[in-house]
């Protein structure tokens, strides 16, 4: 299975279509990772794409004011009550259709309809919750090859490095995860499109690189803290004379120092 995010939009042209090029196939859409999905699909490939809206996605003046289609209704129709359940609005969203959805924290100030508000959201949170969509996906299905995608062809610059962000922890929680089995590990790769400098450009070139990220243990146990001769010492300090304790902490500490130096030989 391909798993793919990217950043929903909502803007002036969000539904204009575009003449995606990847490798020797065109994909005319209105989306790049809606045009990526198309191209796998068509290769044969298991396939599903993510979009990531930011919950403020709506707030969007100029969008409202120069679209008159049925999603733009919806959103007027509803702005008072769209945080109550801002999934039930963005369900109509038009790049929804075949396609699932993630609604993230937003940071900042917005306004419509003369409603004004601010969301103070942390970027944390958005990488967390993007973070947990893509364990809870892979978890379902990870006896089988899988691979993951991140475009980062659309939205602002806090939500793209979030999705950047969560897909590196994601793959060092993989790895970690599968450390005996490395086949079990799914691939991660960047995706991008080249910029649309002009409302006139209909075509743009994508590019595919995959992303490799180093996993790492850190400890708060010291390496002086296990001494192979007095392996004791620590336990110890913690558990005084309950020897049953100090025994069973005594096997955990040489346990993860063995660990570690097993992670110096293999590169992890």
């Amino acid at each position: 299975m391909k798993f793919i995010y990217q950043i929903g939009r909502f803007d002036t042209n969000y539904t204009k279509s575009i003449n995606f090029k990847i490798d020797n196939m065109s994909c005319q859409c209105s989306l790049s990772s809606i045009a990526l999905k198309q191209y796998f699909e068509q290769n044969g490939h298991k396939t599903k794409l993510i979009l990531v809206y930011p919950v403020s996605i709506i707030y969007n003046e100029n969008a409202v004011k120069n679209i008159n289609d049925e999603f733009v209704q919806i959103i007027i129709k509803n702005v008072d009550s769209y945080l109550d359940n801002p999934n039930q609005i963005l369900n109509s969203h038009p790049h929804n259709k075949d396609n699932d959805f993630l609604v993230v924290h937003s940071i900042g100030k917005y306004k419509l309809n003369n409603i004004e508000i601010e969301f103070q959201g942390t970027f944390d949170d958005i990488v967390l919750e993007i973070l947990c969509d893509m364990v809870e996906r892979y978890l379902e299905i990870k006896s089988e090859p899988n691979e993951f995608y991140v475009d980062i062809s659309s939205g602002h610059n806090i939500y793209i490095s979030a999705l950047l962000e969560a897909l590196k922890h994601f793959s060092i929680f993989c790895q970690l995860l599968n450390w005996e089995n490395k086949n079990l590990r799914p691939k991660t790769y960047v995706v991008f499109s080249e910029p649309l400098m002009s409302p006139s450009t209909n075509e743009a070139q994508m590019y595919i690189k995959e992303s490799e990220f180093k996993a790492f243990f850190s400890s708060p146990v010291k390496k002086d803290d296990i001494d192979i001769n007095n392996s004791n010492r620590l336990a110890k300090r913690i558990y005084y004379e309950d020897r049953e304790k100090k025994t069973r902490l005594i096997k955990s500490l040489l346990i993860l120092g063995l660990s570690f130096q097993l992670l110096e030989i293999i590169h992890l």
